[in-house]
């Protein structure tokens, strides 16, 4: 019993930790962009150098290789980690270009709204029903991204470009967490990463292409673009998947709000962007939005009935179905 105050605070610890590391991709892949390179090589060689790592991960350990094995021979679960891997594909070609043209902490504050969309999702898919609570908190945030628009010439907002495609970039995360729903009950997250990011390499290899928007890598960008790639991806996403392990998923939801405050932060130190009064106000009422509708997404749970004890033939089921860790770097 002494132990798990602990193994809470060293969850929190490794959240925070997470927090600081994501918040380092803005600013750097904004420095990376001054040194010669494009937003779609910035995600084109971060997709490469993950998934190089990622191979390497699975193929050193044999039960994660037994679950890229198995996506390969199920039909069914890998068309579904494909769809996972071109919607995750297009939400970074979105993130990248907007991040481009726009302050960071607007951009990130867009990406944020992924709950609006869910709900939507949900209700057309599946006909779940939302909360007025949470559907008040949904109105609060689209309050919020409205005041975003109105100031986008101010400091550090949004082009009229960004404001359009960073809402279907959420749109596009959202359906790639419904289509997760039951992949992560299935595999563990690391081949389900390495599948995902892979098909996301191609499509924005394609993209980039039909585009004719350059994506080489110049060697002063190596540097920049590998510190995305294996510390503000690989590390900040494992970190956040080992959290949910002693933190419940609603609570590191929360904490993740203040993610897009956390960045420009670190944007205005590392690299001296500022934000306008207007922008923050936005998206101050975006993040209190988001914060209502996650509790009232949270008090509206029904508890669940106690179980009876698990057979021990059952105990391996269960193991395999709490390995789902979904909180994850935009």
């Amino acid at each position: 019993m002494e132990k798990a105050p602990a193994s809470k605070a060293m969850g929190f610890a490794g959240l925070i930790t997470a927090m600081v590391v994501g918040s380092l991709m803005s600013p750097t892949f904004k420095t990376a962009l001054k040194l010669g390179i494009t937003p779609v090589g910035v995600a084109l060689w971060r997709m490469v150098f993950t998934v190089a790592l990622l191979l390497v991960v699975c193929r050193l350990k044999k039960s994660l290789w037994s679950d890229v094995c198995k996506v390969a021979k199920d039909k069914k679960l890998f068309w579904t980690v494909i769809a996972m891997g071109v919607t995750r594909g297009f939400e970074t070609i979105c993130w990248s270009m907007s991040l481009s043209m726009s302050g960071t902490f607007v951009v990130n504050i867009l990406g944020n709204i992924t709950p609006i969309f869910t709900i939507i999702l949900l209700y057309v898919l599946y006909r779940e029903k939302t909360s007025l609570p949470a559907l008040f908190g949904i109105g609060i945030s689209l309050i919020g991204v409205v005041l975003i628009g109105l100031n986008g010439s101010a400091t550090g907002g949004a082009s009229l470009v960004s404001i359009i495609i960073m809402p279907l970039s959420s749109l596009s995360y959202g359906i790639f967490l419904l289509l997760g729903r039951d992949v992560t009950r299935q595999i563990s997250v690391i081949p389900l990463m390495l599948y995902v990011f892979a098909t996301s390499m191609v499509m924005v290899l394609c993209f980039g292409t039909v585009s004719g928007i350059s994506m080489a890598l110049p060697a002063p960008t190596l540097p920049y673009v590998l510190v995305i790639a294996l510390f503000c991806t690989v590390l900040s996403q494992t970190i956040s998947s080992w959290c949910m392990r002693t933190i419940k998923p609603t609570t590191i939801s929360v904490v993740y709000l203040f993610s897009p405050v956390v960045s420009a932060f670190t944007a205005f130190v590392l690299i001296g962007e500022t934000v306008a009064p207007s922008i923050l106000l936005g998206g101050g009422v975006v993040l209190l939005g988001l914060f209502v509708y996650l509790m009232a997404t949270e008090r509206g749970r029904k508890p669940r009935a106690v179980q009876p004890e698990p057979r021990p033939e059952a105990l391996e089921a269960v193991n395999v179905s709490d390995r789902q860790p979904q909180v994850a770097e935009k």
